[in-house]
């Protein structure tokens, strides 16, 4: 999939954990993690973990984790200068606030890197409908088990919202 990339000088070291919870990571650098379990979740599918290492590929070549970082520096600066009113409560607002836009901008870069993630899977040969099954097979292990607001609440858009998008994708690049 290196291949398929405009930048043909970056190196790529992809790197299994042995955890039990599904998962997968990048870190910049071209270091990409992704956890045995969610191999096995995903049936050790070919497509599935093209679109899973695809979707890796895009944080470091879109620089998602230093936009976060660099969002976090200017948050931090600008909260520190702004007239911020004392008190746990002004104080548990401003935190609280700030959680949720860079949460917010993480989901949309999730999103970012879920369609980058298909269609460099897809430019490669594997078929992106992979990173579809993946996704379902994560939600059905999710489902039911109390985690609606934290779903709301995590960085990572709802499951359902990130298959659809994809559905749409998918139905628009092959009519």
């Amino acid at each position: 999939m290196s291949a398929r990339l405009t930048n043909k000088r970056r190196t790529w070291q992809c790197l299994l954990i042995e955890e039990e919870k599904p998962g997968a990571f990048a870190l910049p650098g071209g270091f990409l993690y992704v956890t045995r379990s969610l191999l096995e979740l995903c049936q050790f599918e070919p497509d599935a973990i093209a679109c899973i290492v695809g979707h890796e590929m895009a944080h470091v070549v879109r620089g998602h984790a230093m936009e976060r970082i660099r969002g976090q520096i200017l948050t931090s600066a600008a909260t520190r200068i702004a007239r911020v009113p004392s008190g746990l409560l002004a104080q548990w607002i401003l935190k609280g606030g700030t959680t949720l836009l860079f949460r917010a901008y993480s989901q949309n870069q999730e999103l970012d890197a879920d369609e980058f993630g298909a269609r460099l899977a897809a430019a490669a040969g594997y078929d992106p409908r992979g990173a579809i099954r993946a996704l379902a097979r994560l939600q059905q292990q999710t489902d039911g088990n109390g985690a609606l607001l934290e779903e709301y609440f995590s960085t990572h858009p709802p499951l359902a919202l990130r298959i659809e998008k994809l559905r749409s994708l998918i139905r628009v690049k092959t009519g």
